[in-house]
């Protein structure tokens, strides 16, 4: 196993845990505020950035040509016909709206993360054939670390709930940014609104925050022991504000050895892991009834 302070390769579930495990002591033991770290894991089958869906340049297949996401087009789509579709209701831009749209596969700002190490491996090598040329990644993150950069306090703390005004004012955001910056009316609306003792400057609005959801209903979410981060105004990847060398530390980037995938697979596949574990619905039972458990 190939050890750095903020990047590994592993080739099996053994090393995984054993490097996880090193660098949770390595935080545990670190002066803090007396609480155990938080750990967050986030599994890819690509080494994307750290960047949510409707902020991330895509190939438009009509002209071949690079495009983004039109986010406040796209809310307004869904606002009009997810009611057409399902008898879930919601409050527009609340933290269960979002994650019903996430749930979907739909552009948002958020990230899905989960504080289940074994879940966001099998994410990363569960997709696509186990000799795909791909790089599978596992991300491994102090939510806390990352909430330092939005209070400007770099000390120890875990993620916030969502109905804090720092999570709300950034389901709020999409529409109202223009030239990477809030518009004037989303300040006097959202923000000058707020009593002063919960309102944050626009600087605190500009990177990305760590939140437990509220509860919706989703037992996906609650299976997955799911959690997000939310973007701000600042459309860095996240790895990218990690450079900062007071929390460079809490960013650990896990990779898959590609000739490891299929090891990978089976083990998991023995520990449990496996499509109807992860999708409490009838998703998970087709895919794991597809799955090659069922070939002969």
């Amino acid at each position: 196993m190939e050890i750095s302070q903020t990047e590994c390769t592993v080739g099996s579930i053994s090393e995984f845990n054993d490097f996880v495990f090193k660098s949770f002591s390595q935080w545990e033991n670190e002066k803090g505020n007396g609480s155990q770290p938080h750990v967050w894991f986030r599994g890819q089958g690509r080494d994307d950035p750290l960047l949510p869906k409707v902020l991330r340049k895509v190939k438009n297949s009509d002209t071949g040509k690079e495009s983004k996401y039109k986010e406040h087009y796209i809310h307004q789509a869904f606002s009009a016909t997810y009611r057409n579709y399902t008898s879930e209701r919601f409050q527009d831009r609340s933290s269960e709206y979002y994650s019903f749209m996430q749930h979907y596969g739909i552009p948002t700002r958020l990230l899905d993360w989960t504080e289940n190490g074994a879940l966001a491996l099998y994410f990363a090598v569960s997709g696509g054939t186990f000799d795909e040329d791909v790089q599978r990644v596992v991300w491994v993150m102090n939510p806390g670390a990352l909430n330092s950069l939005t209070t400007g306090q770099l000390s120890s703390y875990g993620p916030i709930e969502s109905q804090v005004a720092l999570v709300q004012l950034r389901l709020k955001m999409p529409g109202y940014i223009k030239n990477g910056k809030l518009i004037k009316q989303f300040i006097t609306k959202e923000i000058d609104s707020l009593p002063s003792y919960d309102r944050p400057s626009v600087e605190r609005l500009s990177f990305p925050l760590a939140f437990w959801p509220a509860s919706s209903g989703n037992i996906r979410i609650t299976t997955q022991k799911g959690c997000f981060t939310i973007h701000g105004t600042d459309p860095q990847p996240i790895e990218a504000l990690f450079e900062n060398p007071e929390i460079k530390k809490y960013l650990i980037k896990i990779n898959i050895k590609k000739s490891s995938v299929l090891l990978l697979r089976k083990q998991l596949q023995i520990l449990g892991v496996t499509p109807m574990s992860v999708y409490p619905d009838l998703f998970g039972s087709s895919s794991e009834l597809n799955s090659s458990r069922y070939m002969e």
